[in-house]
């Protein structure tokens, strides 16, 4: 009862702030609503885990933005996806080899391997500038709860955090009970689990990232599904890899792939196609239209 009244609370803040313009995610059993989940950001026209794809994600009417973490040498929480620099920036090495000093002197890549002014973010500077406007799902935190969680309610943030990973249910069962910094804590889940049942009643968790190796295991049949309605549990997807889609996946196939994490009841679609998923959303009234999004043609998606 705590659990649920304190997620009903958590969404009811979203949906009456009047800093809000872009977020109307009142939790509601009976709603038909999926939310968009960028994945590291607007990538394709902003270098990916920057300030500015977080921020074009927010113009747009974006629900969530999901961003990475990494640390470095002297503890700072700064946004990047890889353990190394090498890819997205002009520097060498491993994240936890720079001080702060250091790494916010590199030069991030974009989407094309060419270097922009862009530099890396610390993990404070994103939740300030996104503080209300925008949820952040922060990926790579599985394992740094503790310390995220120290971070996030030293800033008062937390009431706009979704951190996520991998542990048995009793854990995520104890953050809610002892967390006061207000987070959501999001299990992964894997379509192979071998108690869907168990899991969901000795968690308490009313949100899952689920994993589907393939489209037919028992979390996505009939029978499955029922199984998160009887716990009010809504279930956040990925349509970016065939691994981790159910084969589903939206590089090759957009609309098919997002169709079908609708008809199994999504309520979170992540992508990396935001502004043309919430397009597609908008077309079929599953979201309402945001200000200041820019209507986008869904000609040139995957349809293969």
């Amino acid at each position: 009862m705590k659990f649920t009244l304190f997620l009903l609370s958590y969404f009811f803040l979203f949906y009456c702030s009047s800093q809000d313009i872009t977020l109307k995610m009142a939790y509601e059993s009976d709603s038909n609503k999926v939310l968009v989940a960028a994945h590291r950001g607007d990538w394709k026209n902003f270098p990916e885990n920057s300030l500015p794809a977080v921020l074009s994600c927010i113009k747009n009417g974006i629900d969530i933005v999901e961003i990475d973490v990494q640390k470095t040498k002297d503890g700072y929480f700064v946004l990047m996806h890889d353990e190394s620099v090498d890819r997205t920036t002009n520097g060498k090495g491993l994240v936890s080899n720079y001080y702060l000093s250091e790494i916010i002197k590199l030069k991030l890549k974009n989407s094309k391997k060419e270097l922009t002014e862009y530099t890396i973010p610390r993990l404070e500077d994103i939740l300030d500038k996104t503080d209300g406007k925008i949820i952040v799902n922060i990926d790579k935190s599985s394992g740094r709860f503790p310390e995220l969680i120290q971070l996030v309610q030293s800033l008062g943030k937390g009431s706009h955090v979704i951190m996520k990973g991998t542990a048995k249910p009793t854990y995520f069962k104890s953050l809610y009970d002892k967390d006061s910094s207000e987070a959501y804590f999001m299990p992964i889940i894997s379509s192979k689990i071998e108690d869907l049942n168990l899991y969901l009643m000795t968690s308490e968790t009313k949100l899952v990232e689920l994993l589907l190796s393939n489209d037919s295991s028992f979390c996505s049949t009939e029978e499955g599904l029922k199984v998160f309605n009887n716990y009010n549990c809504k279930i956040w997807y990925n349509a970016l890899f065939s691994s981790i889609s159910g084969g589903h996946n939206e590089n090759k196939n957009a609309i098919d792939s997002w169709n079908w994490f609708i008809n199994h009841k999504a309520y979170v679609i992540q992508t990396d196609y935001p502004f043309h998923l919430m397009q597609f959303l908008i077309n079929e009234n599953l979201h309402k239209k945001i200000k200041g999004f820019e209507e986008i043609s869904l000609e040139n998606l995957p349809n293969k």
